[in-house]
């Protein structure tokens, strides 16, 4: 699931878990889905900055 996916479906389990349509049960799988994802995606954008960090430590130094 791309990043931007993963967002939406955040989203979308925030709204369930906030939502009073749905079984305790439920809102806790929601809320334990939604934790693993932001973690995934916590991860995802700390190496999209090093990757940011190291491509311009190069460029400053090929200068």
């Amino acid at each position: 699931m791309k990043f931007e996916e993963k967002l939406l479906k955040i989203d979308e389990l925030v709204k369930l878990v906030n939502s009073n349509n749905e079984s305790i049960e439920d809102q806790i799988k929601y809320y334990e889905e939604g934790l693993k994802l932001i973690e995934e995606c916590r991860v995802f954008l700390a190496n999209a900055e090093q990757k940011i960090i190291d491509i311009s430590s190069k460029s400053a130094n090929t200068d």
